[in-house]
């Protein structure tokens, strides 16, 4: 006796093979569900697959739903990459940023020693103090040309393009320049 839960395939069913597009006869059973969904065409001796759907509406509208879940999880991996590449931006413009902050703090910190040697010279003259400003000028003036070399490669690097170029050139012949359209204008009178 057979169980309620196992449809029954009482007639044989048609399928169509992919390969070459005859119609092929699958008896019950050759379509048992505990064997293999495999079917080897009779004519084109390919392999495909059979569907123990009881309509081909069923079949349409599976086939239509595998499309649907690829073409959303196609539309999700894209949103995915402009978030990506829109964070990778965002992160490069605000490194850029901090690197330009630096650059001056590290000139305002220059401005200020020259201020510094200038007013202690004026009031006590040359000594050591003096001489410790002007030699921390030039860490400052490192500091400033390596943030700022900084700051230019990562400007650059947040404005590149995230496609690479093609390796080879587009080919734009099929593309007409309009000179075509007024031929098209007289055929039509």
């Amino acid at each position: 006796m057979l169980d309620d839960a196992t449809p029954e395939i009482s007639t044989a069913t048609v399928f169509t093979c992919p390969q070459c597009g005859e119609e092929v006869d699958v008896l019950p059973t050759d379509a048992s569900p505990d064997e293999s969904p495999f079917m080897i065409c009779p004519h084109c001796k390919s392999e495909f697959v059979i569907t123990h759907s009881d309509t081909p509406e069923e079949d349409e509208r599976a086939r239509r739903e595998e499309e649907e879940k690829l073409r959303r999880r196609d539309e999700e991996l894209n949103s995915l990459r402009i978030r990506s590449v829109t964070l990778a931006r965002r992160a490069a413009i605000r490194n850029r940023s901090y690197l330009l902050i630096g650059a001056l703090v590290c000139a305002v910190a220059i401005g200020q020693f020259i201020l510094l040697v200038v007013q202690h010279v004026r009031a006590h003259g040359w000594d050591m103090r003096p001489i410790g400003y002007l030699l921390l000028i030039i860490p400052a003036i490192v500091g400033v040309r390596f943030f700022l070399r900084k700051a230019r490669v990562v400007g650059e690097e947040s404005t590149r393009s995230a496609l690479t170029n093609p390796n080879t050139p587009p080919d734009f012949s099929p593309l007409r320049d309009g000179s075509q359209q007024w031929k098209n204008l007289e055929d039509v009178r």
